[in-house]
């Protein structure tokens, strides 16, 4: 939800109605980022366990490729 409403923007100072603007974007780009850390917590967990699965193939001395 924006901090500043439409109505609320439309009354105010043009410099004003620009730096809340700014302040409501900053919060959107905030809720979007906090909204992905789930997804990239998941891709980085899958990323170690791959590293750890060809670092342990290498190891048995397998040269068949993961996919």
């Amino acid at each position: 939800m924006a901090v500043y409403q439409s109505k609320t923007l439309r009354r105010m100072p043009p410099e004003t109605r620009k730096l809340a603007r700014l302040v409501n974007e900053a919060d959107s780009l905030v809720r979007r980022l906090r909204n992905r850390i789930p997804e990239i917590a998941q891709l980085e967990r899958d990323s170690i366990a791959l590293y750890k699965r060809r670092d342990a193939e290498k190891a048995k001395g397998d040269d068949s490729p993961l996919f």
